[in-house]
């Protein structure tokens, strides 16, 4: 790909008709998600995460894991930090549903703006509507579950990569690879993500400048830490009990 087939910052001040719009459909994303909260599914894996984020919120421990896996295996402990905070403000169940629709809510918002920035007013409108609307985005908005707070960072992801990587503006890489380790932290189906930071680096690799990369990857390590204290007090306990469990049995039959 050339710097000519790249797609180019797009930025115009936006019209009062524009502003109009976005407000609507940003108004229609929030009464989607954060609309009757009452009505927000709620079972084990909800009721988990909640208590170790009210811990976590009233000053009772610092979790150091999430809640275990599918397989048994522990979570990062990124989600459960991230819905402590609006408990510290409101000490409801209703704060975290809320905070899941707030967050998911931005998320229209921050399609809106990179749409926008490269192609045009007109595409990031559909966009937004489109993910306002989208039933599955909707419902993946509206309860507490770790996989619901990925889209705000999968965005913030991809608008540092163009910031950073197309704009060449390379202090961007820091908040890039930073959303990259807080998605992969709140749940591993953002694995993904980092198999392209590492291509989109090495497709770009003349426009990087490494000391950027250097400071966004230290920062991530960071995160991690908590995680592998975690790691290091279980020792290899852990591990044999999943072993030795009926989950490691399903899984390698699986």
């Amino acid at each position: 790909m050339t710097n000519d087939q790249l797609p180019k910052s797009n930025y115009q001040l936006p019209t009062w008709l524009e502003v109009l719009a976005v407000t609507a459909v940003l108004t229609l994303a929030a009464v989607f998600r954060m609309g009757w909260p009452g009505l927000a599914e709620f079972k084990a894996d909800e009721a988990r995460l909640l208590a170790l984020a009210w811990e976590m919120a009233d000053g009772r421990a610092f979790p150091l894991r999430g809640i275990s896996s599918s397989v048994g295996i522990s979570n990062f402990p990124t989600s459960v930090w991230l819905y402590a905070m609006p408990l510290v403000v409101w000490g409801h169940v209703y704060a975290a549903v809320l905070w899941t629709g707030l967050l998911n809510t931005a998320a229209v918002g921050l399609t809106y703006w990179l749409v926008r920035r490269y192609w045009g007013w007109q595409a990031a409108l559909v966009a937004a509507f489109m993910l306002a609307v989208s039933p599955w985005a909707i419902m993946h908005s509206r309860k507490i579950w770790a996989q619901n707070l990925l889209l705000p960072f999968v965005l913030g992801w991809g608008i540092c990569a163009g910031l950073a990587l197309v704009e060449q503006r390379q202090r961007w890489l820091i908040p890039m690879l930073v959303c990259a380790a807080v998605a992969v932290q709140i749940h591993l189906a953002a694995v993904s993500i980092l198999l392209a930071t590492a291509v989109l680096l090495l497709i770009f690799r003349q426009r990087v400048a490494w000391r950027w990369v250097g400071w966004g990857l230290g920062t991530a390590v960071v995160l991690v830490i908590p995680f592998l204290i975690h790691v290091v007090r279980q020792g290899t306990r852990g591990l044999v009990a999943f072993m030795r469990s009926d989950r490691a049995e399903q899984c390698w039959r699986f």
